[in-house]
C-alpha cells in the first residue's frame, strides 16, 4: 500500500524545491490530470477486485485533499507572493501528485491485462470441458451440475469495513471475530483501510452494491458525512439501552457507540516538569503559552480524525470564526510539525523528538499496563476536555439483518466490552463495565460534548480556512 500524504507545514523533506511559479503551475496541472485519470476509472467495472478498490479509495481521498490545496494555490498566487517555506509545500505536493498519477496509470494497465486474460482463460476452460463431454460425462446436464457443485460454498459471512488499527494479533477486531464465530458459527470478515475516512469512502464508491454490511470505527469527525450519504440505516433503540450517558454520536440513532476517549495532551514529566507552569491550565492558555514554541506535534486535521476532532474542540471554545483564527494563529508556532496520523505523531513523542503530543488520556493506561512506566503524564484542563466517540454503522443495502443484529448485541456485550480497554485503549461504551487497574488511576476530566455538528460542505470549508490560517501564520 502506498501512502502519499501532503503534510503542509512540515514539508521540509524536499532538498531542492523547484521555483515557486513553475511549481505552482505544474502542481495545478498535475491535479487536473489526476482528476481525469480518476474519472476514467469510475466508468470501469472494478468492483470484483477488492484490492484495487481499496487502492482507489485511498487515492480518491488524496485527490480531494490535492484539489483543496490546488484551489488555495490559485487564490494565494492572486493575492501575494508565497513565503519561502511554502515552496516546500508545493514541491512535496507536486512530487506526490506525479507519483500517484503514475501509480494509477500502471495499475489501470495491469488490471486491464488481468481482466482480458481471465476472460480468455475462462472461455478456454469452458470450451475444453464442453468438447470433452462425451468422454468424461454422460450428458451435458451432468457436466453443468458438477460444475455448479464444484463452486466454493461458504457459510454466511458478515463483512466489516474498518481502519487498520482495529486488526492484527490481540486487537479488538480479533476479539470480535473470535467471539462472533463462537456465538453464531458464522465468519466475521474484517476488511481494513488506512483510516475510517478511507473505509467510509470505499462504501461511497461502491454505493448500493457495496460488499460491506457494517462500518466499524465511525467517529465524531465523519458521522455527519456518513449520514449525508444516505447509505446507512437507523439502528434499533434497544441496542442503545446499555450505553453510558452523553456519548451519542447523533440524535437519529444512525451510529451505535462502542467506545470513547478524552482528547488530551501528554508529556514526559522527566523532560517537561521544570519547563512549564502547570497552575490552572485551560485549553486557551495552553495554546497561547510561549514556552511551548516548536515543542508540540498533533495529527493533521486533513488526514486524521483525531486531528479533526481537536480542530472541532478548538472551534467549540472559540467565540466565532475570527476568534478561532486568532487562536490557531497563536498555536501554529508551537507545532514542530504535523503528522498524517496519530501513530506517526505518537511515535515522535516516544522517541523524544517532541515534548508534547495530542492523544487520549487512556494512552497513559497503556504505558502503566504494558510498560510499568509512570513518566508519561496527562495535562488536565480546568475548562474540560473534548470526547471522541467511535461507533458502528449499519449499511442500508445489506440483507444480512440477523447477523447484523448478532453483531450489534455482541459489540456491547459485557464479555466484549470488558476486553475493550486493554485492546482498544479507550473507555468502553457500556455502562458499569469493569475497568482494569491502569484505567482506574487515570484522571477523569470534565467532559465537553461538542455541539459542533458540521455538514460535509461546512467541514470542507473549515479545513480550507484552517489551511489558509496556517499558511499565513508567523
Amino acid at each position: 500500500m502506498i501512502y502519499f500524504i501532503l503534510l503542509g507545514f512540515s514539508s521540509l523533506l524536499v532538498a531542492n524545491p523547484v521555483g515557486i511559479d513553475s511549481s505552482s503551475e505544474q502542481f495545478v496541472t498535475c491535479v487536473q490530470s489526476l482528476k481525469e485519470e480518476v474519472r476514467s476509472f469510475q466508468s470501469v467495472p472494478w468492483k470484483w477486485m477488492g484490492s484495487f478498490d481499496q487502492k482507489f479509495s485511498e487515492t480518491l481521498l488524496k485527490v480531494n485533499a490535492f484539489s483543496e490545496i490546488s484551489d488555495w494555490v490559485k487564490e494565494k498566487e492572486n493575492s501575494q507572493t508565497f513565503k519561502t517555506q511554502y515552496e516546500f509545500l508545493l514541491g512535496n505536493g507536486l512530487i506526490s501528485c506525479q507519483e500517484i498519477t503514475g501509480v494509477i496509470q500502471i495499475q489501470r494497465d495491469r488490471y486491464q491485462k488481468y481482466l482480458i486474460l481471465m476472460i480468455l482463460g475462462t472461455f478456454t476452460v469452458l470450451i475444453v470441458l464442453w468438447g470433452r463431454t462425451k468422454e468424461n460425462f454422460r450428458n451435458k446436464k451432468e457436466m453443468i451440475l458438477i460444475f455448479l457443485f464444484a463452486l466454493p460454498v461458504r457459510a454466511d459471512t458478515l463483512n466489516v469495513y474498518t481502519y487498520d488499527a482495529l486488526t492484527g494479533k490481540g486487537s479488538f477486531g480479533e476479539i470480535l471475530s473470535e467471539q462472533f464465530k463462537k456465538k453464531t458459527g458464522s465468519e466475521l470478515k474484517i476488511i481494513p483501510f488506512g483510516s475510517e475516512g478511507e473505509a467510509l469512502n470505499q462504501i461511497v464508491i461502491e454505493g448500493k452494491n457495496t460488499k460491506a454490511d457494517i462500518l466499524l470505527g465511525i467517529d465524531n469527525g465523519f458521522a455527519s458525512r456518513a449520514k449525508e450519504t444516505g447509505l446507512f440505516t437507523q439502528i434499533d433503540a434497544k441496542y442503545f439501552l446499555p450505553l453510558e450517558k452523553n456519548i451519542l454520536l447523533d440524535r437519529e440513532r444512525m451510529f451505535l457507540p462502542f467506545d470513547y476517549g478524552y482528547l488530551a495532551f501528554l508529556y514526559n514529566e522527566e523532560s517537561v516538569q521544570n519547563h512549564f507552569d502547570f497552575k490552572h491550565p485551560t485549553l486557551r492558555s495552553f495554546l497561547k503559552n510561549i514556552q511551548l514554541h516548536k515543542k508540540i506535534v498533533i495529527a493533521d486535521p486533513r488526514t486524521s480524525s483525531l486531528g479533526y476532532s481537536f480542530l472541532l474542540w478548538t472551534k467549540s471554545v472559540s467565540a466565532g470564526k475570527e476568534d478561532l483564527q486568532k487562536l490557531w494563529n497563536e498555536f501554529f508556532p508551537k507545532l514542530i510539525t504535523l503528522s498524517p496520523s496519530w501513530s506517526g505523531a505518537y511515535g515522535m513523542f516516544l522517541k523524544g523528538e517532541v515534548d508534547w503530543v495530542l492523544s487520549y488520556t487512556t494512552s497513559r493506561a497503556y504505558h502503566l499496563e504494558k510498560e510499568k512506566q509512570k513518566k508519561y503524564q496527562v495535562l488536565v484542563f480546568e475548562d474540560g476536555h473534548a470526547i471522541q466517540v467511535e461507533g458502528v454503522a449499519q449499511v442500508k443495502a445489506s440483507k444480512k439483518t440477523k447477523l447484523i443484529d448478532e453483531f450489534l448485541k455482541l459489540i456491547l456485550s459485557e464479555e466484549v466490552q470488558e476486553k475493550l480497554p486493554t485492546s482498544q485503549w479507550m473507555y468502553p461504551a457500556r455502562t458499569g463495565t469493569k475497568l482494569p487497574i491502569s484505567f482506574k488511576s487515570l484522571p477523569v476530566p470534565k467532559p465537553i460534548k461538542s455541539e459542533v455538528e458540521l455538514t460535509e460542505d461546512e467541514r470542507k470549508l473549515l479545513i480550507k480556512d484552517w489551511t489558509r490560517w496556517g499558511a499565513n501564520s508567523p
